[in-house]
């Protein structure tokens, strides 16, 4: 048989072989993806790209509201028995002052709020007068004294009601708090596996469902919980589904976006993640309830969940890879149909049919017949994760990969979750560490178009260590009279150039693992990025151990060695993604 007599007259095999660079063929016209029939960006691309960037909101307020649910909180001591009068040089005739309407709070005139059921007014003020006429031990009876029966809390500064005046994690106890937010980061590791190995399984759409499910349910947990340990298993939960679904919707654009646009998709979907950071602290500072503020993602992904959810298709890669051609090809039509493309559907498929039987190599799509397909079946165990360690080259990029997104994860997390550490007012804090994701987003947005994704890792990662070594430096020169202006900003630098690197290697990752185990792989990956983002509150802990510059150190130290291995890493710009393992 001819096989130009057989072709369509209206395919352009060019096109179909080559489309972006239009050169002349010189590779086997069978080895096409599903851009080739879709296009590289479209309408169809576009509804979950959009999903993914709306879904990206919810994430940040999902995990870096916890700033503000956990804000610092002062109490003080309004009820007592009589033992701890005796022990605390105050008179019976003070106590009676205590528990009237006007309480004296030691330290500010700000608002307060009762841990249980009083008498007392909303708001107090400070009677002068009555601080001057009495000998109060402060220390004895408004911390941690184990008489106490009853408290109030100064709230004023982040919420009318935290975690720790709701659930009383005071005097011993403040350890609890960062325990629930290290189960949220754990809810991550667990996702990256669980959903990671199911979507590679049983498909990115089931995975992603899952997820969403486990987010909501997570979140409305939150929402009423009773104590502390059922809002510590509530983040848990709702880790697990934020992760999953972020990792869901991000396989789907790597294998369904074309090359050429695949890098400004993923990077313009992490503007998401900033429009987030920056409607948080607003949010936080209008409603000041840890309880509203979780509320607005839960609910909204609910309604996502809802309306959006059943536009959201399976990845055509992912079936084909799978041999589920029947489906893919009703995925791949639809897609055609939405992205104006349907006129070249039925010649190119048929096109491929015809070449398939004639060459019955399997290749990225071979034909999208089930019948043809068990013929030409490979008879091969599936490759599973552990796959990925079977020569020196995969297993050197694993392991370079897991500690890079180590570094990242641990250094990012740190700063953000302990914005509290650089000083001055929380909110404006919180606003500028969202305002300088906007240059690292753009940054690596042009970097990765320009320079490719090893070069960009790499000068990022110097940068951040370059940034981090002065800190250090200015530190040693400025002695204990530090600037904390100087401090603040050279801090939002690194931070910067920090998350460049964290939007690149994602996507580095990504183009480096086989489709087969790309999800797995990526997956790995952020496991790796939130153990560090698990261990990344002790950051204050480990300061305060060994000191700031010490601490600044060991960053920098972290930085240089992972830009060293990300050296070893294989480029990736414009090359096709891979689909066999070595």
């Amino acid at each position: 048989m001819n096989q130009s007599e057989d072709r369509p007259k209206e395919i352009d095999v060019e096109r179909l072989c080559d489309e972006e660079s239009n050169k002349s063929i010189d590779r086997k016209c069978l080895e096409v993806t599903s851009e080739d029939f879709t296009g590289s960006f479209g309408r169809w691309q576009a509804n979950f790209s959009a999903f993914y960037f709306v879904a990206y909101i919810l994430t940040a307020f999902n995990n870096l509201g916890y700033v503000f649910q956990s804000a610092k909180t002062d109490h003080q001591c309004i009820d007592w028995n009589d033992q701890t009068l005796s022990s605390s040089k105050l008179s019976i005739d003070l106590k009676q002052q205590l528990t009237s309407e006007s309480v004296p709070f030691l330290t500010s005139l700000l608002p307060f709020q009762t841990s249980s059921p009083s008498p007392l007014s909303p708001s107090y003020t400070i009677q002068s007068d009555l601080i001057e006429s009495r000998s109060i031990d402060y220390e004895s009876f408004s911390k941690c004294d184990p008489l106490c029966t009853n408290r109030i809390y100064n709230n004023s500064v982040a919420f009318d009601q935290t975690i720790t005046s709701k659930f009383e994690l005071i005097c011993g106890d403040e350890w609890l708090g960062s325990f629930a937010q290290s189960m949220y980061q754990f809810g991550y590791v667990l996702s990256g596996v669980i959903i990671g190995m199911m979507s590679d399984q049983y498909g990115r759409r089931i995975a992603l469902i899952v997820s969403i499910v486990f987010e909501i349910f997570g979140g409305l947990m939150l929402i009423v919980s009773p104590n502390i340990y059922w809002y510590t298993a509530a983040r848990l939960i709702l880790g697990f589904g934020d992760s999953g679904r972020g990792m869901c919707l991000y396989m789907l654009i790597i294998e369904t976006v074309g090359k050429s646009r695949r890098t400004d998709v993923l990077i313009t979907s992490d503007f998401g993640w900033i429009v987030g950071y920056l409607l948080l602290p607003v949010i936080a500072f209008v409603s000041r309830n840890f309880i509203i503020v979780q509320l607005v993602p839960t609910v909204t992904m609910l309604l996502m969940a809802l309306l959006w959810l059943p536009h959201v298709p399976e990845s055509p890669r992912w079936l084909l890879t799978k041999r589920r051609f029947t489906k893919a090809e009703l995925v791949l039509q639809k897609a055609c149909k939405s992205n104006g493309k349907q006129e070249y559907f039925e010649s190119n498929i048929q096109y491929i049919k015809i070449q398939a039987k004639q060459t019955p190599t399997p290749s990225v799509i071979n034909v999208l017949d089930e019948d043809l397909s068990i013929e030409t079946k490979a008879k091969k165990s599936s490759k599973s994760f552990w796959s990925l360690f079977i020569s020196f080259r995969t297993l050197m990029n694993i392991l370079i990969l897991w500690f890079t997104f180590f570094v990242t994860g641990f250094i990012y997390h740190g700063f953000s979750l302990n914005i509290e550490i650089l000083g001055g007012d929380v909110y404006i804090n919180f606003l500028l560490a969202g305002l300088i994701e906007i240059p690292s987003v753009l940054l690596a947005l042009i970097g990765m178009r320009f320079v490719g994704r090893k070069t960009f890792i790499i000068g990022t990662i110097v940068a951040a260590t370059i940034v981090y070594g002065s800190i250090v430096m200015l530190r040693i020169w400025i002695g204990s009279s530090e600037d904390d202006l100087i401090l603040i900003l050279m801090t939002m630098l690194g931070k910067m150039f920090i998350f460049s690197t964290f939007n690149a290697i994602y996507v580095h990752a990504g183009e480096i693992f086989p489709t087969k185990l790309r999800q797995s792989g990526v997956s790995s990956c952020s496991i790796a990025a939130r153990v560090g983002s698990t261990i990344a509150p002790f950051i204050k802990d480990l300061s305060n151990s060994i000191g700031f510059t010490n601490t600044l150190i060991l960053f920098s130290t972290l930085t240089l060695t992972s830009a060293i291995g990300t050296f070893f890493l294989p480029e990736t710009k414009d090359k096709e993604l891979s689909d066999t393992i070595g």
